[in-house]
């Protein structure tokens, strides 16, 4: 059996976090193993803030990670990881020039260049030299989760499953 990484992403995270594994199953007449191909944190608001925490704290464990809406001191982290962040333009409480702040502490992190490249309406990607890309989604909203930046978020996370 499989656990399937879009089937997790049809609960929306709002207000709170979820950590997604991707994994392959085998079964045997003796015993069940799982096969861990990669881990992911996702959270929105306090829950992406969480997302950042649990990257500082376990700096290796995450595949990539994808908070929405946060940013702040937990963004900063001793070993780069893929990320995928939402930003509302008009965010009332999370404000977006604090984002974009904590963002560039990211990037920095990730070892990413200074111009990305512009992905759809809403993203922009900024490379890395160590495999750690940054995604900006940026709406014109407040602290709403839009509904697409979620599927934008699990396609960016898919790329990160070992196969």
């Amino acid at each position: 059996s499989r656990t399937s990484l879009a089937a997790e992403s049809t609960s929306r995270p709002a207000r709170n976090s979820m950590v997604i594994c991707e994994c392959s199953g085998v079964q045997s007449s003796s015993s069940s193993h799982r096969h861990v191909k990669a881990i992911f944190s996702m959270g929105h608001s306090n829950g992406g803030g969480f997302t950042y925490l649990l990257r500082r704290s376990h700096p290796t464990l995450f595949a990539a990670i994808a908070p929405f809406a946060a940013g702040g001191l937990a963004v900063v982290s001793p070993e780069p990881t893929p990320v995928f962040h939402m930003s509302g333009l008009n965010d009332p409480l999370v404000k977006y020039a604090m984002q974009e702040r904590s963002l560039k502490v990211v990037m920095k992190t990730n070892q990413c260049e200074t111009e990305g490249h512009k992905i759809g309406e809403f993203m922009t990607r900024y490379e890395s030299k160590v495999n750690a890309p940054v995604v900006h989604y940026v709406h014109q909203g407040g602290h709403e989760l839009p509904e697409d930046a979620l599927a934008e978020s699990v396609k960016f996370l898919k790329t990160f499953v070992k196969n």
